[in-house]
């Protein structure tokens, strides 16, 4: 599944109902992997709010699946702090600033 986001990512809420959504979506799809596409999406949220979403989406995932997340170098620490998160609560999810890289990590379980 190929997702991507666009303009301004402002609160924690709307973060997590955009997160709820891919999973529908992959879920009603049956796909176990999805890229996540977030170069033109302006990145506002604090630092605990990043952690906050990370254990959101752990708890909603439950194992399902593989995420790649594509992003610009801009916000990449703020995703990786995120990645980390979720991957200690047993997300399989990566952080990427490449399409290409983040579709080969994808398809090589």
């Amino acid at each position: 599944l190929y997702v991507s986001a666009e303009g301004n990512d402002n609160s924690l809420d709307e973060f997590k109902s955009y997160g709820e959504e891919i999973l529908k979506e992959a879920i009603k799809n049956n796909c176990s992997k999805v890229l996540c596409d977030i170069r033109a999406l302006k990145y506002n949220l604090k630092l605990i709010d990043t952690f906050q979403m990370a254990e959101h989406v752990s708890k909603q995932v439950n194992n399902y699946g593989r995420l790649a997340i594509v992003c610009h170098d801009t916000i990449k620490k703020d995703a990786d702090f995120w990645a980390t998160v979720a991957n200690n609560r047993a997300v399989d999810v990566e952080v990427f600033t490449s399409t290409v890289t983040a579709t080969n990590w994808l398809m090589n379980d």
